[in-house]
């Protein structure tokens, strides 16, 4: 479980557990969390975690790894999201000034690459925690156009989801 109790606020980063994660992103997370006690006042598991993310996706998504605010989910999120170059790619389908909904938001890779062609984009995502990580990211990435909504998309509520018209409908499901 990704953790938010005690290291972020309302879903953004604390300084000091920016500057902890920056300042140890080299060190193994799982040492890290055996000294936790060298570390008074921060959520080394939490730092763990992050420092994870990042190494995960260090290669990946370069812009991402360079923000420092950015926040991380599960591991298996970040395995299954698409690169940074494969997101720019599937911006070429997007058509440009269009609304855009990606009903599978995920990390919200895909969705941050859209919104930058879309006039609007709604991202969805049925995992909430998943789903607060991305809002975050988006607020942090200066994604203004992004609306996050965390829901399932079905038949009772595709209409509610779906009001007016969209220039592309996205979807890249989970593959496990």
């Amino acid at each position: 479980k990704f953790i938010f109790d005690t290291g972020f606020n309302n879903f953004s980063m604390d300084k000091d557990l920016q500057n902890f994660i920056l300042e140890h992103s080299d060190e193994d997370p799982a040492r890290l969390i055996l000294s936790a006690g060298k570390y008074p006042g921060i959520d080394v598991r939490c730092a763990a975690d992050c420092i994870s993310g990042r190494n995960a996706i260090r290669k990946k998504l370069p812009s991402w790894y360079a923000n420092p605010a950015i926040l991380y989910p599960k591991s298996i999120s970040l395995e299954q999201c698409s690169s940074e170059l494969t997101a720019s790619y599937k911006r070429r389908f997007c058509p440009e000034g269009e609304r855009v909904a990606d009903i599978t938001g995920g990390f919200g890779i895909d969705s941050f690459y859209l919104s930058k062609t879309a006039s609007e984009l709604i991202y969805i995502e049925r995992n909430s925690e998943l789903c607060e990580v991305a809002k975050e990211n988006f607020a942090t990435l200066g994604a203004v156009n992004i609306k996050t909504f965390c829901e399932e998309v079905s038949p009772d509520n595709i209409k509610k989801i779906f009001d007016g018209r969209f220039g592309l409908v996205y979807a890249d499901p989970a593959r496990r």
